[in-house]
């Protein structure tokens, strides 16, 4: 099975990836928007220094995301790494251009 059909059948199934998101700047942002259009992948949380960043990141999100999203967005990025919408079977990514983390949650395995 591919990693394809399976975000199709977690989509069916209603059971997508959660992703929370450390840093909505240039890196955090373009991978917002492209979360929008996979299918069985949602973002769950943001968070950057700037809370207008994870604004404008939210809102894109739920434009461009066929299902709209209750996005938790905060300035600390502990709200968004412990927070219920994001802890199950979390791993995290590291953009090492930013310096960001960027957590992955519920990951396929």
């Amino acid at each position: 099975m591919t990693i394809y059909s399976q975000l199709l059948e977690r989509e069916d199934e209603q059971n997508p990836i959660k992703v929370g998101i450390i840093g909505a700047g240039q890196m955090g942002y373009g991978m917002i928007s492209q979360i929008a259009h996979i299918p069985g992948m949602i973002v769950v949380g943001i968070s950057d220094i700037n809370l207008e960043n994870a604004e404008k990141a939210r809102a894109s999100f739920n434009e461009a995301s066929e299902e709209k999203v209750d996005i938790e967005i905060s300035e600390d990025f502990e709200d968004i790494i412990y927070s219920k919408k994001t802890r199950n079977n979390s791993r995290c990514y590291r953009d090492t251009r930013s310096g960001c983390a960027n957590r992955i949650s519920n990951i396929i395995s």
